[in-house]
């Protein structure tokens, strides 16, 4: 079992270094032809899609100057439920009481990982002033951009956007956020490049 749960960790983890090089140096055609093969279940895509978009529009946080474009409460219901059907199962698996020596250590590996992707969600937040926007990134951290440096952004599918700046520099933002039409506008507004 333990071999088992190691070769899954093994590959989640080469699953998401792939994803992040492929949003990184992938061409939106790829994205979404790897997408489109991934998604064989179109229909349960699209309703996970419209309980996502739940809340996205209500109008941003307003702090001063600053706006504050938090995940939507649909983006939070499901990674919520998502979360514990995950610790569910973890806790409610015999392997965790009895098992090999290094096998609850995954286990709870796999818990933690979980009650990350769950902070990450109900912590998200993308800030927006008179000059910056401010995209936070996947350590709980967040880094400035310029907006005046925004070249172009695109939707990337279901869940991202990419924002294009000069350097070469990217950034990928979550996508279902409360104030996404503001978002976009701002967006829109800002980008040298119009959206194609």
């Amino acid at each position: 079992m333990a071999s088992g749960l190691v070769y899954f960790i093994i590959t989640m983890i080469g699953a998401a270094i792939f994803v992040k090089l492929l949003n990184r140096f992938g061409s939106k055609t790829l994205r979404a032809r790897i997408d489109e093969r991934a998604n064989t279940q179109i229909e349960d895509l699209d309703n996970a899609i419209t309980i996502a978009s739940a809340g996205t529009k209500t109008a941003p946080q307003q702090r001063g100057n600053t706006r504050i474009f938090k995940v939507s409460s649909g983006v939070r219901l499901l990674s919520t439920m998502l979360t514990a059907g995950v610790m569910a199962w973890l806790i409610g698996s015999p392997q965790f009481l009895v098992a090999e020596r290094d096998t609850p250590l995954l286990i709870a590996g796999a818990g933690l990982l979980s009650i990350w992707y769950l902070l990450r969600i109900w912590t998200y937040s993308l800030h927006i002033d008179e000059e910056t926007i401010s995209v936070p990134t996947w350590f709980f951290r967040r880094r400035k951009y310029a907006l005046a440096d925004l070249e172009s952004f695109e939707d990337d599918g279901a869940y991202n956007f990419r924002l294009f700046f000069t350097g070469h520099r990217v950034a990928t933002v979550l996508k279902q956020l409360r104030g996404l039409s503001d978002l976009t506008q701002t967006l829109q507004d800002h980008a040298r490049l119009k959206v194609s």
